[in-house]
């Protein structure tokens, strides 16, 4: 049985508003439940980083697995992409190490799309992923 994981994720370039308007996809909304905002260049609701937000959380949702045995616990991961959405770092900084393996794990096999243009790219090139299994 997949349990359910809220990944937050903290863009090094403030982009979090964009989590305040959601689409209609109940997984995705269980993901950013709590997110705040912190001053986001992103405004309209259909925004590309908006949307490119929701595509990289959706892809690492799908392969992580067994989670619910890291229920209670939390691990943070700074990931760095290059402009065609590969994965080219991430590093594990805080949290419980068998999560993080987890989610490196995860992250590595996601398949991430290219950001849609270069402005999405900076926002994205560097951010942080928090896992917090229920």
């Amino acid at each position: 049985m997949k349990g359910r994981i809220i990944i937050a994720v903290c863009l090094c370039m403030s982009l979090l508003s964009a989590c305040n308007t959601k689409p209609g996809n109940d997984l995705v909304d269980d993901l950013f439940k709590g997110l705040t905002d912190t001053g986001s260049k992103a405004t309209s609701p259909d925004s590309k980083a908006r949307n490119y937000m929701y595509v990289i959380m959706q892809a690492i949702q799908l392969h992580m697995v067994d989670i619910e045995r890291f229920a209670g616990k939390t691990c943070n991961l700074k990931v760095n992409l290059d402009s065609s959405g590969k994965v080219t770092d991430i590093t594990a900084f805080e949290g419980d190490p068998l999560l993080c393996e987890a989610g490196i794990n995860g992250i590595k096999a996601a398949d991430i799309p290219a950001p849609p243009d270069e402005e999405v790219y900076q926002a994205f090139k560097t951010f942080i992923i928090e896992l917090k299994p229920l």
